[in-house]
Parts: C-alpha cells; structure tokens; sequence
C-alpha cells in the first residue's frame, strides 16, 4: 500500500538561495574585492598542469587553499588558486588527481596547496608569465 498525499505541503516562508549575511559580505567593499579577486584568478591557467606539465581542458577554477588551516572556517577569497576541474573537484583522467576527491594524495603529489598562493600572486602582479604549451 502507497500512501498519497492529498494536497501539497504548504510553504512556511520564502527560500532564501543566499543568506542575508553573505549577501552583506558580497556588497561590501571587501566583498567586492574578493570576488574581483576569484574573478582574476579564474583568468588564470591551472598551477598544477603548468607546472607539472599536464594539458588544461577545463577552465580554472577559484580553490580556496584547505592545507595549513585547523579550523572549520573557510580561507579568504584572496587564499585562492586556480585550479581546472580535474585538479580542483573530479577526474577522469588517472594521471591528475582532485584535491577534493582525494586531499593526502594530492598533497603527497603536488604539495600544500598553500605553497601556489606566492606564485598566484606574482602571476596576477604580473611579474611571472604562465608557461605556454610547446614552450
């Protein structure tokens, strides 16, 4: 036997896809700043496949860095890095690992991904150009 309902459930209040507090962060001038930020870095190719040499085909990702953090609280926008798809969240490829698929083994492989932010950094200054493949 299958129960049915007889009609729908009734909606207690509006569903907030945002909660007020982020929303505040994004409209303040910090905010603003850290989605700049993510944006730029976005813009810029994957530091693992340029360093180790693996050829990108997603676009990159903002990463914010996990390693070195012993809290329950998320980096800052500006402790991001780019990542593409397959080093950042899933991969199909089993020569790249995901950092959130499999966080030791890609520290093990790659290092802290705290050690990218200078380089990021240098990279958005403009005093590093990223490598160009064939190069």
């Amino acid at each position: 036997m299958t129960l049915t309902r007889r009609k729908p459930l009734a909606r207690t209040g509006r569903l907030k896809p945002v909660s007020d507090k982020r929303r505040a962060y994004w409209n303040s001038p910090e905010g603003k700043a850290g989605l700049e930020h993510m944006r730029r870095v976005r813009e810029l190719p994957c530091v693992i496949c340029q360093r180790w040499g693996f050829v990108q085909t997603s676009p990159s990702e903002a990463h914010h860095a996990i390693h070195g953090r012993y809290s329950a609280r998320k980096a800052p926008d500006t402790a991001t890095l780019p990542l593409c798809c397959e080093h950042h969240r899933e991969s199909n490829d089993p020569a790249k690992i995901a950092l959130h698929a499999n966080p030791s083994r890609w520290k093990r492989e790659y290092g802290m991904d705290t050690d990218f932010l200078p380089i990021v950094a240098d990279l958005l200054a403009g005093q590093m150009t990223p490598i160009k493949e064939g190069e």
